[in-house]
């Protein structure tokens, strides 16, 4: 299994998999880029990412299962442990 970095997930996140191409906007294009992709990614729409809703987006991108991924990426993102991504949690990663 591939082994991530902390900075090499970030790029995977704001550059390959959820913001392809909007690094280069300016702040608010990355701001509204970033809004996009928590409200793609929040399925149920309860203003947080699942372990699983993030599974299924990452699933439905690549044609792959990435479970070392999620659990890699939940570590990173999911600064207050509380086992969700909120939409801060995600905009930091991100700005």
């Amino acid at each position: 299994m591939r082994s991530y970095s902390a900075t090499s997930l970030r790029h995977l996140i704001t550059n390959n998999t959820f913001l392809r191409g909007c690094a280069n906007n300016p702040k608010e294009e990355l701001e509204q880029a970033v809004k996009q992709a928590f409200v793609e990614l929040d399925r149920n729409q309860d203003g947080h990412v699942s372990p699983a809703e993030l599974q299924a987006a990452l699933s439905e991108r690549t044609g792959r299962s990435h479970k070392g991924l999620i659990g890699l990426m939940f570590e990173t993102l999911d600064a207050d442990k509380d086992g969700m991504v909120s939409m801060a949690e995600l905009a930091s990663l991100a700005m």
